[in-house]
C-alpha cells in the first residue's frame, strides 16, 4: 500500500535518497511511479518549482504544483509557500534542456492519487498521521497527506489535545517539534502546507 503521509516525512528514506542519486534510478521511479521529495529551491517567473534532485535539475510545471491550481480552486500562494521546504511528486519524464537533462515532475499528480487512494477512503474515528503546518485563533490547518490540508477547528465541543511535549520555538518565532505525541479530535475540510508540530490524529 502507498504510504501518503504528510510532505518532509520521506525526504531522509534511504529509498528516497535512492531513487534521485542517477539519472537511471529517477527512471526506474518513474516507470514505478514512485512518489519521491526533494527540496524546493526556488519558484520562477512563471510560478514553476525548481527541485534540487542532487543527479539532475528538476522543475514542477506550476499547473502541477498543487491540486487546484489547474482548474482555479487553490491560489498560488500553494506553490510560492513551498519554496526551501520539502515538495512531494512523481516523475513524469526525463527530456533534454540545454543540453542536459531535467526531470518534470508532478505533485498535483500525487495529491490527486492521495485524495483518490487514501483521504476518501478514511472514516469517522481512524486515526492518522498529520502534521500541524499553521495556527489560527479559530483552528490549526494540517497536512494529512502529500501536502494536503485539513482544518481543525477549534470551536468544536471534541477538540482535544492530549500529551503535548517537546514542542520548542525556532529563531523565527515558528513552533516545530521532535516526537510530538498528539491526539487530537474535530478534523474536519481537506484544503492544501510546512509543519509546527506532527502526531497523530483521531478523524470525528
Amino acid at each position: 500500500m502507498t504510504d501518503f503521509c504528510p510532505e518532509g516525512s520521506r525526504l531522509d528514506r534511504p529509498e528516497n535518497i535512492a531513487a534521485r542519486r542517477s539519472p537511471e534510478a529517477l527512471m526506474r521511479a518513474r516507470d514505478e511511479g514512485m512518489i519521491l521529495e526533494a527540496t524546493a529551491s526556488l519558484c520562477d517567473s512563471g510560478h514553476n518549482l525548481c527541485v534540487a534532485l542532487g543527479c539532475m535539475r528538476g522543475v514542477i510545471p506550476r499547473e502541477e504544483g498543487a491540486l487546484g491550481i489547474r482548474e482555479g480552486t487553490v491560489r498560488d500562494i500553494a506553490i510560492l509557500s513551498r519554496v526551501g521546504r520539502p515538495v512531494c511528486f512523481t516523475v513524469t519524464d526525463i527530456v533534454r534542456h540545454g543540453g542536459e537533462p531535467l526531470a518534470i515532475l508532478s505533485r498535483a499528480a500525487v495529491q490527486r492519487r492521495c485524495v483518490d487512494e487514501y483521504l476518501t477512503a478514511l472514516s469517522p474515528g481512524d486515526i492518522i498521521p498529520a502534521r500541524v503546518t499553521h495556527l489560527e485563533p479559530f483552528g490549526a490547518f494540517c497536512d494529512v497527506g502529500c501536502g494536503m490540508a485539513a482544518l481543525m477547528p477549534i470551536f468544536t465541543p471534541r477538540f482535544q489535545v492530549q500529551a503535548l511535549r517537546h514542542i520548542r520555538l525556532s529563531p523565527t518565532g515558528k513552533h516545530h517539534s521532535h516526537s510530538a505525541a498528539l491526539l487530537l479530535a474535530g478534523l474536519t475540510g481537506f484544503l492544501g502546507s510546512d509543519a509546527l508540530f506532527a502526531g497523530f490524529f483521531i478523524l470525528l
